[in-house]
């Protein structure tokens, strides 16, 4: 019973951390289905945008398809940024 109390104390908490800094940076959450996403394909890796932009400063959220072997050239972003892989491997080197 405890272990339960705890969990559902942390995803509560995890919650109101998150919808925290989506208030302070102007995202709000939203529900996409497949159909919604619409992809850019006119880079080797397809982009499709969900929230903000990666024009302007500030949070942005964008997901990615990297086609099977592709290697991404080294670069610099001046902003941090968190990466999620839904599926497959990638190998960042720092």
């Amino acid at each position: 019973m405890k272990l339960i109390l705890a969990g559902v104390s942390g995803a509560i908490l995890a919650a109101t951390a998150v919808l925290t800094v989506y208030a302070q940076v102007g995202i709000a959450p939203i529900a996409l289905t497949v159909d919604d996403i619409q992809w850019n394909t006119e880079r080797s890796n397809h982009r499709a945008n969900i929230a903000g932009s990666n024009e302007t400063p500030g949070l942005y959220i964008y997901r990615t398809r990297f086609p099977e072997g592709f290697r991404n050239q080294p670069h610099y972003h001046p902003d941090n940024r968190v990466v999620t892989v839904m599926s497959g491997t990638l190998h960042v080197g720092y």
